[in-house]
């Protein structure tokens, strides 16, 4: 949709071992809000709990009065309530510590998750519905990339289109050759 699109490249750092950091996006979409995520093959509505849901790569609210997308490249889990949406950036956790508190088997040796500096991009965009958030999602994670390319001979024009696609809610995330090898 047409609007105004926040992009923000971050760098975090956080010394502190057993913590986590979340950003907090004050949203109002006014009465009957929804929440929905991204996840594999689709989206998913969420509860306004406050309760922190793993998501793909965005997550959205929307109501009567609008809504926002945030889009991001390697956080992925949020949680929202009323008024708030918040995307978790950080965590110093140790990595697979999934028993050792109750076996008393922690020792100096254990890793911690994210205790360098970490980077990542996110985006707010207005929401336009699931497919346009999954295209925004999309376009943050794998960007278009150009390259320069010197005159050589060959058939193509200086313009060639492999696949079109003409429908905003179709994305191809694989191309196939046919089994019977003919075409794809």
């Amino acid at each position: 949709p047409d609007g105004v699109k926040v992009e923000a490249k971050v760098k975090i750092f956080v010394k502190d071992k057993h913590r986590s950091a979340r950003f907090g996006f004050p949203m109002s979409s006014g009465d009957n809000s929804r929440v929905i995520s991204s996840n594999a093959f689709g989206h998913i509505e969420r509860e306004q709990s406050g309760d922190e849901y793993p998501c793909g790569e965005w997550f959205a609210r929307f109501g009567e009065n609008g809504g926002a997308t945030i889009a991001n490249d390697g956080k992925y889990s949020f949680a929202a309530d009323e008024k708030v949406c918040y995307m978790t950036v950080l965590r110093t956790a140790i990595y697979l510590d999934h028993y050792a508190v109750a076996a008393g088997t922690r020792d100096e040796f254990c890793e911690y998750m994210e205790e360098a500096p970490s980077e990542f991009s996110y985006s707010l965009t207005p929401y336009g519905g699931a497919a346009e958030a999954t295209k925004t999602a999309g376009e943050l994670n794998s960007p278009l990339k150009s390259v320069i390319e010197a005159f050589h001979g060959g058939k193509l024009g200086t313009e060639s289109c492999g696949l079109r696609v003409s429908s905003v809610n179709v994305i191809v995330t694989a191309f196939k050759k046919a089994e019977d090898g003919n075409g794809y």
